[in-house]
This record gives structure tokens, C-alpha cells and sequence, in this order.
């Protein structure tokens, strides 16, 4: 999503900035969710940035002897020079899997590398790659795990043309059923190639049924696309389509009121709409998440929901908010939270703690109740001495608890053209009362995933 995918196309590729990095095309927000006037230009495709991958192929040579001992690394491989961009998921099991985007070495070719830890097991298997169809590039992975343990993969492929420019556009998703350590051939769950697509996401309902989220940023609007049968087949509906702005539609499951939502970037706000029928249709109107005055960030908004009630967290920022070069630094990491099934907004709160700035927020529920909101933190831009930091509230967001460090050192970086890049979100899960991260270490000198975890009270 909006990421610099450094250099994952061939050598003659320029770079491409938008949204979920791609071309960009000034959209003005529009409905009753958009919380504000002012204008956002929209990312369409994963940013490529040729010389980021010219510095992480000079450093690599001397990386590996100087990566941290202490540090729980995923990615190492040698399929890969660089990986960024992660997500994660525990199995009913316990176990963990891991994904992330994996740049060639030499930026020559971007796929997605995945790795499987077996439950209570100290160590992770060794990386594994799948890669998108036709030669296509990949982007945005992104995981979910149904109740029997299959875990499924969504990512965007496309590819560019001599100029930069995106096109053959497509989401897929790939299963690995349960005790299998691979995923199988991709599906396609997008057909349209003349359109073009951001940031998917992808959740298991109850019933087993699969819903993935995206936009179409060639038009705007916001879909859901939902499968029945294991990832096999697809239908998607609109969740939104009226000529406004919409993107990062991310989605959240109450299990007691059956209700899925959606929130999402309407450019300067954030938004939030619901589906009674497991995405099949969506309410027409939109709640405004954000408060009138505020400036949230580009940057994923997260959900969780239970009983009636939805979380979301954003963030807000003081930076240029259309800057496709670099991730904004967070002046405040707000959680608003709706009592109402999504109705209205009832109070907001700023959980921001440990640093002057906070970068990619992602908010989870504990089977008890619990949240804990993580976040990458630092001082400034670059500040060498960022962190991976966590807070927990035991009471329904009401009060939190002091931040706690899962890793420092970390860069603490936005910039997209750099061989350290942070990438656009991370992973974050808790199970058998252990919070579970896969993250971006970038130190000393080039970005690879890795594994951080604590125990909660």
C-alpha cells in the first residue's frame, strides 16, 4: 500500500509514487464520512524507488555480519536482499505465521515471503516465497486464519511499463490449509485489469465465509469481495461508490452483534460503515470517526468490535498529508470508540506515549476485553534511537497503561526511498496471553523483518 517497494521491478523501472505507492491524481473528499474540505491525492499503486535499492544492494555485503544478535529475525533468506511491510496471525493453535514483501537482490523483482512457527516453538521455519501470476510484482500482503486453522494470503500484483506507469492490476488470495506449511496458486479476486486497485485486507467470519476489503482508486470507491468456499471462487459488492475519495478499507468482525465494519481514509477524515449480511450489502451512510478540526494522517486506520461496540484507531499529523515520498510522523494516536454499533462517536482519546511521534498504530482486543495498541515511536524524523512500543487498556479504552518497549533500537523513519523503510503497517496479534508483533528491524543498515512478543498480565 502507498509503499516504496524499493526497486522490486526491473532495472529499467522509474520510480512511481502513490498510494499503496502509485500514480497519483487529486481527489477531492466527498459524503457525509469525508469530516473535512481539504484535498488528498491518492495513491494508486506501490511506490518504487530505484535508488533505495541501490543503497540496500550496497550494504548488504557487510549487513549480515552486524545484524543484532538479540533480535528474532524472520525474513533472512537468500531469496531476498531486503523485506518490509509485514503482517501476522496465530493459528487456534498457537502457532504464528508471518508475511512481508521480499525485494530481489538487486530490486530486479518484488513477491511475498512467508514464514510458519509451530506452536510453543523457539524458533521459525525457513522463509518461503510465493509470487504473484504472469510476472507480476507484489505488494500489500496481508493474512487471516479461519476457526479450523487454514490460513489465507491476500497481496496486489500489478506491473509497470518502461515509464513507471502501473497497470494489470490484481488482488489475489492463496490458502495454506491446516498443517500445511505453503500456500497454494494464487486466485484472482479481482478481473477488471483496466482498473486499478489499493490496499487489501482480508478477514474470516464465523460462518467461514472469506471478505476481503480494497479500493478501486481509478474510481474512488471502496468494495468487498467475498468468498464461500475457501478462497475458490469470488463475488464482490460496493461498499461505497459515489466520486468520492476512499482508501486503507480495513475490517473488523462482531462476533456477538454478527455485524462487519469497515473503517477507511476518506482523505481528511476517517470513516467508518457496517454489513448485517457478511459484506454482502453495506449501509449507505457513512459515520464521521474523526472530530471536526482534526488532520488525520494517511495512514491504515485499525478496528476491533464486541457487543455493540467499535474501536478505531488513526492517527493525526501535522505533516503534508499528501507527501508520497514519506510516512507522516503521528502527533496523536487517537482511539474513538462507538457505543452504538457504529452510529456515532462518543469519545476519542490520544494513546500516543514513550515519544514525541507515533507511526502505524494497529489495535487489537484480547479475548477478555483488553486492548493493546501498538506502534512504531520516536523524537524526529530519522531519530536513531525510535522503539517498538505497545500499550494496554484493560477497561475498554477508558484508561491505558504506560507504553512498554518490544524493541529499540529502531530508525525512526517515514521515508519510502530508503533501504530502511518502515514499510506502511506491521502485524500485531495476542494469543494465550502473549502479544505477538512482526515488525521492521532497519538497523544497522538495511530493513528485515523480524519477531517481538510479551506477556500480558
Amino acid at each position: 500500500m502507498r509503499s516504496v517497494l524499493l526497486r522490486l521491478l526491473l532495472s529499467a523501472i522509474v520510480p512511481v509514487l502513490g498510494a499503496c505507492g502509485g500514480a497519483k491524481a487529486s481527489v477531492a473528499p466527498q459524503g457525509d464520512d469525508a469530516g473535512g474540505e481539504t484535498s488528498l491525492e491518492s495513491d494508486a499503486v506501490p511506490d518504487v524507488a530505484t535508488d533505495a535499492a541501490d543503497a540496500a544492494d550496497a550494504a548488504e555485503t557487510s549487513f549480515d555480519a552486524q545484524l543484532p544478535a538479540d533480535a528474532d529475525f524472520i525474513s533472512l533468506s537468500s531469496a531476498s536482499a531486503m523485506e518490509s511491510e509485514t503482517h501476522l496471525v496465530a493459528l487456534p493453535d498457537g502457532s504464528l505465521v508471518a508475511a512481508w514483501i521480499a525485494i530481489g537482490s538487486g530490486g530486479s523483482q518484488s513477491d511475498i515471503g512467508y514464514a510458519f512457527r509451530s506452536q510453543g516453538g523457539p524458533t521459525w521455519g525457513a522463509p518461503k516465497v510465493i509470487s504473484a501470476l504472469d510476472g507480476r510484482v507484489s505488494s500489500d500482503p496481508v493474512l487471516a486464519v479461519d476457526a479450523q486453522g487454514d490460513v489465507y494470503l491476500t497481496w496486489l500484483g500489478l506491473r509497470f511499463d518502461n515509464a513507471g506507469n502501473a497497470s494489470d492490476m490484481v488482488l489475489y488470495v492463496s490458502a495454506a490449509k491446516v498443517g500445511e506449511t505453503a500456500f497454494a496458486t494464487p486466485v484472482a479476486v479481482t478481473t477488471d485489469a483496466t482498473a486499478q486497485y489499493d490496499k487489501p485486507w482480508i478477514t474470516v467470519l464465523p460462518d467461514g465465509s472469506i471478505v476481503v476489503t480494497y479500493a478501486k482508486t481509478s474510481s474512488g470507491g471502496l468494495y468487498a469481495a467475498r468468498s464461500m468456499d475457501g478462497g475458490g471462487h469470488w463475488t464482490s459488492s460496493v461498499i461505497v461508490e459515489d466520486g468520492g475519495f476512499r482508501n486503507l478499507a480495513f475490517p473488523c468482525y462482531d462476533p456477538q452483534k454478527k455485524r462487519l465494519y469497515v473503517t477507511y481514509s476518506t482523505g481528511s477524515g476517517i470513516g467508518l460503515r457496517f454489513s448485517d449480511d457478511g459484506g454482502g450489502s453495506w449501509n449507505p451512510n457513512g459515520t464521521a470517526v474523526a472530530a471536526s478540526g482534526e488532520q488525520p494522517a494517511f495512514d491504515d486506520p485499525t478496528c476491533v468490535a464486541y457487543g455493540g461496540e467499535v474501536w478505531i484507531s488513526y492517527g493525526l499529523t501535522h505533516d503534508t498529508v499528501n507527501d508520497a515520498t514519506s510516512s507522516p510522523k503521528l502527533d496523536a494516536l487517537r482511539i474513538a470508540h462507538s457505543p452504538d454499533g457504529g452510529a456515532s462517536i462518543d469519545r476519542r482519546a490520544n494513546a500516543l506515549d514513550g515519544a514525541a511521534y507515533g507511526m502505524h498504530p494497529y489495535l487489537v482486543r484480547e479475548d477478555g476485553g483488553a486492548l493493546d495498541l501498538a506502534y512504531y515511536a520516536g523524537n524526529a524524523d530519522n531519530d536513531p534511537q525510535g522503539s517498538l512500543r505497545f500499550r494496554r487498556s484493560p477497561d475498554g479504552g477508558q484508561s491505558w497503561g504506560a507504553s512498554a518497549v518490544l524493541r529499540q533500537p529502531i530508525l525512526f523513519t517515514g521515508d519510502r526511498a530508503s533501504a530502511q523503510w518502515l514499510g506502511d503497517y506491521f502485524g500485531v496479534v495476542t494469543t494465550g496471553g502473549v502479544l505477538h508483533t512482526s515488525y521492521v528491524l532497519n538497523l544497522p543498515q538495511v530493513a528485515h523483518v523480524a519477531h517481538a512478543q510479551a506477556p500480558l498480565p
